[in-house]
Formats: structure tokens, sequence, C-alpha cells
């Protein structure tokens, strides 16, 4: 619930000056000093009540104040180093003019002297690019904040990349795609098949990791 201002200290001049002329009138009996003092201690004046209320909710607010600006900063450096992975983790995905479309012949009629050496070409070509982009993204998941409101993140990007569906994943069938010539026409043709909807759904879940990264940073 959003909290008002807080009021300042008010005056009280009416009540001052009854008391001010009631400590002044005890002040005449002899010996009532002492009393007059012990008063003053255990019932120091409204205005001074007040003004004691007013430091100790000024203190609350302002930590409060200071505790809220920290998790902005927070939200905010948290939120921006995760698009920078899902960027970097963006790189990854499968072009249509690239390996997909080779598959996709391969899906329709299996490999051929042609395919398979178009196939193991891209492959190749892409093999170091990919291999150091997976070292890095794989050391920055190792050094990702573990707190709670960034586990989210982390876990969806660990499992889209170097999950089941993930690109290291699809490349080592690839690899073994390129090693089935003695395969039937059948089982090559599945396994492209296969394959190709595999790379659809790793495109869309890099895609969705702008969106993943954007709602790490929620408080």
């Amino acid at each position: 619930m959003k909290e008002g201002p807080i009021e300042p200290p008010k005056q009280h001049p009416k009540r001052a000056l009854a008391r001010g002329v009631v400590e002044g009138a005890v002040e005449i009996i002899p010996g009532a000093s002492l009393l007059t003092n012990i008063y003053a201690v255990t019932h120091p004046p409204i205005e001074e009540l007040e003004r004691q209320r007013w430091e100790v909710d000024m203190s609350r607010r302002s930590n409060e104040q200071d505790e809220l600006l920290k998790r902005l900063v927070g939200a905010h450096l948290r939120m921006r180093a995760n698009h920078q992975r899902a960027n970097d983790a963006q790189q990854l995905f499968f072009i249509r003019g690239g390996m997909v479309s080779t598959l996709e012949a391969i899906a329709r009629d299996g490999l051929s002297a042609r395919t398979e050496a178009e196939l193991r070409q891209k492959f190749a070509k892409t093999t170091s690019d990919v291999e150091e982009l997976l070292e890095g993204l794989d050391a920055a998941l190792g050094s990702m904040s573990d707190d709670k409101r960034n586990r989210e993140f982390v876990d969806i990007l660990r499992e889209t990349v170097f999950g089941s569906f993930g690109k290291s994943s699809i490349r080592n069938d690839i690899y073994q795609l390129l090693h089935a010539g003695r395969q039937s026409i059948e089982w090559q043709r599945n396994a492209a098949a296969d394959l190709c909807e595999r790379i659809d759904r790793f495109n869309a879940n890099l895609a969705r990791l702008s969106n993943y990264a954007m709602a790490s940073g929620d408080l």
C-alpha cells in the first residue's frame, strides 16, 4: 500500500503557553523544582514527542527508499546482463540458407553424394564459431547470479542452448547423419526431417530468450 507524505512536527502555542504557566507557578512552591524536572523528563512537551515521531518516520522512510533503490539498480543490472547473454545465444540461430536447406533436401530424397558433401562443408565451416560461442555461454552460465529472481532465466538459457533440443545436441545428430551412408534411405529421410523440426523449435526458443531476459528484471 502506498504511504502518504510524512507530516512535519506541528507547533502548539496554546499548549506551550499553558504548560509554561503551570510550570512557572509550581516553581514558586519550595522544593517543587525537582518534581518539575522529573515531570519534564517523563512527560515531554507534545512538540518534542511529535519531533521524535517525525525523526523516526523519516529514518524509516529513508531506509525503505534506499532498499527500493538497491532493488531497482539490481533489477536493471540483472536484466541488462541477461539481455547480453540472450543476444550471445541468438547468434546460434540456424539460418535458412545454411544447413537447414540441405537437411530439407535430405528429408525429401535421402543422402546423395551432393547433399552429403554440401552438408559436410557447411557443418565444418561453422564448427569453430559455434564451439567458441558455446564455450563462452557455458562459462557465462557458471558465473551468472544464482539469485532466485535470476534462476529461471539461467535455467531456461541452459536448457535452450545445451538441452535435448539445444545446439550441441542437434549438431551431434547432424554429425551422425553425415556418417549414415549405410542406413536406409527411409532412415536418412526421417532423421533429416526430425532434425528440421528440432531446429525450428530451437530457433523459436532462442527468439523467446529476449522476453525471459526482460522478465528477469521484475522486482
